[in-house]
C-alpha cells in the first residue's frame, strides 16, 4: 500500500488448520507485508467485517452454520456494503456451482470488490484476484 502499512488480512475458515496453513503461505508466497486475522466462527467474522477496517478477506464459502455468502451479507448490512473490504470467496467446489451468488455480492459490494478461487489456492490465481481490486492493485506489476 501507498503508505507502506502492511495489509490487514481476514482469514475465514472452519478449519484452524486451514486457516493457520493458509495465512503462512499466503505470507511467503504472496503477500509478504501482511498482518493476519484468523477465525473460525461465523460470528467473530460478523463482527470483524464490522469493527475492523480489513483491506482483503479471504472467506471459505462452506463453513459450519452459515454460508460464506451470508457471513458477507450480514456485515455488509450493518456496515453498509461501501464500507466492506475486497473479498476473495474459496472452496473445493468448481466457480460454477457458486455464480449465482457470486454475481449477487459483486453487485452488492462492486465488481472490483469480489472474486473467487477454488481450493487449493494457485499463487498466480491469487495475484489474479488482487489485480482486479482497487486498494491491492498496487502492490503487483501487471
Amino acid at each position: 500500500m501507498s503508505d507502506n502499512k502492511p495489509l490487514k488480512v481476514l482469514i475465514v475458515d472452519d478449519s484452524r488448520i486451514t486457516c493457520k496453513f493458509f495465512a503462512l503461505w499466503i505470507q511467503k508466497e504472496v503477500l509478504f507485508d501482511i498482518e493476519v486475522v484468523m477465525t473460525t466462527s461465523t460470528k467473530e467474522a460478523v463482527n470483524l467485517l464490522t469493527s475492523v477496517d480489513f483491506d482483503l478477506v479471504f472467506m471459505d464459502i462452506v463453513l459450519f452454520d452459515l454460508s460464506g455468502f451470508d457471513v458477507v451479507s450480514l456485515a455488509a448490512q450493518k456496515r453498509g456494503a461501501d464500507k466492506m473490504p475486497a473479498v476473495i470467496f474459496m472452496s473445493t467446489t468448481p466457480l460454477y456451482f457458486y455464480q449465482e451468488e457470486l454475481d449477487v455480492m459483486a453487485e452488492r459490494l462492486g465488481r472490483d470488490k469480489v472474486c473467487f478461487l477454488k481450493k487449493p489456492a494457485v499463487k498466480q490465481e491469487v495475484i489474479d484476484c488482487l489485480l482486479r481490486f482497487k486498494n491491492t492493485k498496487g502492490l503487483f506489476s501487471e
